[in-house]
Order: C-alpha cells, then structure tokens, then sequence
C-alpha cells in the first residue's frame, strides 16, 4: 500500500489529495482532510478510528465503518495504490528517419520536430507555424520525434520515449507539451492547461473548458478587440499557480466559428481544411500579437458556454469547482516530478466565472470590467 507519495493542498474551503505514483485527484472537506493524513501517518483503520473516537466524541461501531467507507473509495479512486506499479510501459525508442516537420523556437528553447507519418506532419505544421524558425548554427536544438500512424502515436524527446500511444489529439498535445516546457527549469511547468489565453490589462484570461464550448472563438474575437495572444490548446503552467507561459502556436478553428472568426482574421488564415478526429478545423496565425514576455500573471478564468439565442449570464465559479472544471475538461499535471500545487494554487487564488452568452461582445466587456476592477480577496489557510 502506498501513501508516501501523496500530497494535500488547499482550495477554497477544501482540499485536494493528489497521489504523485497514480496521478489521482480527489476534493476532501474538511473532516475527510483530517481523517486523510491521519490514515496517511498511520495506515491502520482501527488506529484512526480511536484517533477519531477520542477527538470527536464518536463511537468506535460509528466510526470504524465510516473510515472503511473512505478508505475504500479512496482506494477505488486512485489514491491509494496497493502492489506494484502497473503502469503502461512506453514504447521503447527508436532513431526516426522520418519526414522533417520543421524547426521551431519558444522560450523554452529550439526544437526539431520529426514525424514518421505524413498525415501527422501536415497536422503539426498547421498547428506550429507560428513558431517556425530559422537556421542557427549555435543553437542547441532538441529533438522531438513523432512515432507511429493512425491511433498509434507516441513521442520521443532526444530519443526517450514520453508516452504510451494514442490518436492524433493526443500526440498533438504531447508534442506541444515538450515545447513548452523548458529544460533548462524543469520544475517551473507543473501543469498544463487545456485552454486558450489572452492578455488584457497585463493580465491572462484563461478560457479554460470542454471542446466545442467557444475556447477558442472567445480567445480569437478577444485578440480582434484588442487584447494580446498567449496561445491556444495547451498553457503552461507554473508551480506558483500565478504566471502562464506564452507560446503562441495557431488558433484552432472548428468549421461551426468560421463564419464568426474569418471576417475578423481573413489575412491570418495560416492553413486549408484539416481533419482531426472527425473535426474539420483550419488554423489562425495571431502570433503578431503575442506579448515579448515569456510568463504572464493570470488574472481570470472564464468557462465560455456559447449559446446561439442565450441571454448574457456570468456566474462566479468557487475555487473548488474551478478546480474540478479544469481537471475534467483536460488539464493535467506535467513534468517528471508531478505535483498539485500549481493547479490548486490557480483555482484557489484566481477569480473564475462561467459565462453564457450569444454575443461574444458581452463576454469581451464583463471579462474588460472585471479586469479593470480591484480582484476580490479569497482567504487562504
């Protein structure tokens, strides 16, 4: 049985458990956080029944079964992690003389991307044209290969596998991943966000949530009226919870905001239809506003929840929800030493709402007002 490798962090009125060996996440109030770290410390039910018994006044027939319960769910979630680890293997490494899908530069550095497939190349240049760059002979170039075909891909960073294999969405996102973090500070992105980001005000709004909400709409109307571009998909995040790297790869466009985006970026269209699981998408190139800074504060989270004939709504989201939208909509933790904190630092210390409109003008100008305001004070324990 494994507890060692967990950690506790607090959001909101709340906690989250996350097992650094199972990468699983769970909220706990109060009385659950309490009686999480006393099995931690001690492993035993019947201990932390009569820990509990003698602090809270229970009786041992009560709490034992109360404890039980818990444990089992925990067990069933994730948290604890019973016998050897049964983590898929990777596939093992290969040098790839595929096609060169080009080279790219972030503030984490050069990369040279390869692909094995020319469907998967076409993919990864539509979506990192933004970031090509030219020859540099003193450079330090890192390597990212881009293994397998059809729902069989899997990445390589200077000839170390990363991932066992997935579809094309997948693969697009673990190669993004790699430019993104910088190895150089490994351990400053803990988490990656899937979700779309401007700047306004010298601040990030991060439009975080599920595919085909607006994500990426909101991001590209907001960056027509004004505001910076950051990036789209995949965000970095530091452990601080507080600053997003800028990495301004193409918008994604799917084929239902077309009408709404090509009048506003008709000249940045970057590349023809594409299908990506079922999605037709084409891609935007907005990295001519991309701030000069690598990191930029957050200043809000906004869930888009487009709806055609819906009247303008904005709902204040508690951290702990926040947290809960995050994670189930994708983001995840990143890096070789996974933690919680960056993404429990973001949901407990950022203002978040979910916003319902029709008109993303509405959305533009609460998002504008809120920003302009003084943030609201969370407390924090």
């Amino acid at each position: 049985m494994h507890l060692s490798t967990s950690e506790i962090w607090p959001v909101g009125c709340h906690s989250a458990v996350f097992s650094t060996a199972t990468r699983a996440v769970a909220l706990l109030n109060g009385s659950a956080a309490s009686i999480w770290e006393l099995y931690a410390e001690r492993q035993d039910i019947g201990a932390v029944a009569e820990a509990v018994t003698r602090h809270w006044g229970l009786a041992a027939s009560d709490a034992i079964p109360m404890i039980a319960g818990l444990v089992d769910k925990w067990r069933t979630a994730g948290l604890i992690r019973i016998g050897p680890d049964t983590t898929a293997q990777k596939p093992a490494a290969r040098p790839l003389d595929g096609i060169d899908a080009g080279l790219y530069a972030t503030h984490a550095g050069r990369f040279r991307l390869t692909c094995e497939d020319p469907a998967a190349a076409v993919v990864m240049a539509a979506v990192l044209a933004p970031l090509s760059a030219g020859p540099g002979s003193d450079a330090c170039e890192t390597r990212i290969d881009l293994h397998g075909f059809a729902n069989r891909y899997w990445t390589a960073r200077d000839g170390i596998a990363l991932c066992s294999p997935g579809n094309i969405s997948f693969a697009r996102h673990e190669v993004l991943k790699q430019l993104l973090i910088d190895p150089a500070v490994p351990d400053r992105c803990t988490a990656v966000l899937h979700a779309a980001a401007v700047r306004i005000a010298d601040h990030a709004v991060v439009s975080a949530g599920d595919c085909g909400r607006g994500k990426s709409t909101l991001t590209g109307c907001l960056v027509h009226d004004g505001a910076g571009y950051i990036g789209d998909d995949l965000l970095a995040l530091d452990r601080d919870g507080r600053h997003i790297g800028v990495c301004p790869v193409a918008l994604s466009v799917k084929i239902g905001s077309w009408p709404v985006l090509a009048p506003l970026h008709l000249a940045r269209l970057s590349s023809p239809e594409i299908t990506i699981n079922d999605y037709r998408l084409r891609y935007i190139d907005l990295s001519h506003r991309a701030p000069v800074e690598p990191r930029v504060p957050v200043g809000a989270i906004v869930f888009p929840n487009y709806m055609a004939t819906a009247t303008f709504a904005a709902e204040a989201i508690e951290p702990e929800r926040s947290l809960q939208m995050l994670l189930d909509s994708g983001s995840r933790t990143a890096g070789d030493h996974p933690t919680m904190e960056g993404l429990c630092r973001l949901a407990d210390q950022t203002p978040a709402w979910r916003l319902t409109y029709s008109d993303w003008r509405d959305a533009a100008r609460f998002i504008g007002e809120r920003l302009a305001a003084p943030a609201p004070n969370r407390a924090h324990r």
